[in-house]
């Protein structure tokens, strides 16, 4: 029996480790194949050959250049001729005092969190809507929904992933694409220069958001969750 992504093609960005590895091999293990989208090669195809099930493909390129961008969608639509699922996952975060906080960090935020969806999203958006369907996934963190000292660059285009997401939401209807947003709160990876481990014991794992855009990706045809916002349990403090 084939797993609940068994003949559909996924592409993930920033999937060389962290949450978007840990999405890429769920979702290799439900039996989709799996095209991989970071900077770095190497690390891509390490990840590659980890994953169990379903076929891969390890394409390095920028999510910030439109020609990169270009030229991976255009190599996994000549390996398997579709394209059924984006994960929008690559993002980076600078935190510092707004009078402190560079403009190159806030120009690398802006870049990375917002131009990389849109343009990966601008180049499946004419596939998805020949097919009659495809799934749009962001994934965006609870600071899109709050703000937080020193965090004015990272939640600005966080919020601004869930504006977008919004509109997309309206504007797939026609076309029976999905378009779904993910906002995870302390998520133990490499994220903001940090190695796993050094957040708390009660942080969220990789395998845990991995495990929730497995499940709206693979509702039922007919149901949209359109958004989730995820939080460590954090235990009592006495």
């Amino acid at each position: 029996m084939g797993g609940r992504l068994e003949g559909r093609v996924a592409l993930v960005t920033g999937a060389s480790r962290g949450i978007g590895r840990a999405i890429a091999e769920a979702f290799g293990r439900e039996g989709a194949r799996v095209a991989l989208f970071a900077r770095s090669k190497q690390d891509l195809e390490k990840v590659a050959a980890t994953i169990s099930g379903g076929e891969t493909l390890a394409l390095s390129g920028d999510v910030t250049r439109a020609r990169d961008v270009a030229g991976a969608v255009e190599r996994v639509l000549t390996q398997w001729g579709r394209i059924d699922i984006l994960v929008n996952n690559a993002g980076v975060g600078h935190f510092a005092p707004l009078s402190d906080l560079t403009e190159e960090q806030w120009d690398h935020m802006m870049a990375v969190n917002l131009k990389g969806p849109f343009l990966c999203t601008k180049a499946v958006w004419p596939i998805f809507v020949r097919q009659k369907g495809g799934h749009v996934v962001n994934i965006s963190s609870v600071a899109g929904t709050t703000t937080m000292e020193g965090g004015a660059g990272y939640s600005a285009t966080k919020w601004g992933l869930r504006a977008v997401t919004d509109t997309l939401i309206k504007e797939a209807k026609p076309h029976k694409i999905k378009v779904s947003i993910i906002g995870p709160g302390s998520v133990d990876t490499y994220f903001n220069d940090k190695e796993p481990g050094q957040r708390p014991s009660y942080a969220l794992q990789p395998a845990d958001v991995a495990q929730v855009a497995l499940d709206i990706v693979s509702a039922p045809p007919g149901v949209i969750i359109n958004e989730v916002i995820m939080r460590p349990l954090v235990p009592p403090t006495r």
